[in-house]
């Protein structure tokens, strides 16, 4: 091989790499989180739901999405929880969610598969009668 032939055959070997490197894998977008309670305001007793709606899981089926729920008197199964309030005095509190994605037993191990959020809600003081 020439010097010639070599010199092409490196710049074209270079501005093929050129061309094929923006085409490696992407990463997929991190899981977000958003949470609402409803109602955000009840007296005590009344029945407090929690939702979490988890964005940008993958739609892989071999991937799993789990919910964790924390708060004073939570109890959460899925995307929604439910709060217990008939012992909750007057006051504003607090639901967190926590979303994992990933394989079965590997969920939320890699960066960007895991996600929080938070609700409030008010539970109001009964008032005298007038």
């Amino acid at each position: 091989m020439s010097f010639r032939s070599f010199r092409s055959f490196c710049q074209i070997s270079a501005l093929a790499v050129l061309a094929l490197a923006p085409l490696g894998c992407k990463k997929p977008p991190a899981v977000t989180l958003a949470c609402q309670a409803n109602p955000p305001a009840i007296f005590p007793g009344d029945a407090v739901t929690a939702t979490a709606t988890a964005g940008s899981v993958d739609p892989n089926t071999k991937t799993n999405v789990i919910y964790d729920w924390s708060g004073t008197g939570v109890t959460g199964n899925g995307a929604s929880a439910t709060v217990n309030t008939a012992a909750l005095a007057p006051g504003s509190y607090t639901v967190k969610a926590t979303v994992k994605e990933g394989k079965k037993g590997k969920e939320g191990l890699k960066p960007g598969q895991t996600a929080d959020c938070t609700a409030s809600y008010t539970v109001k003081e009964y008032e005298p009668p007038a």
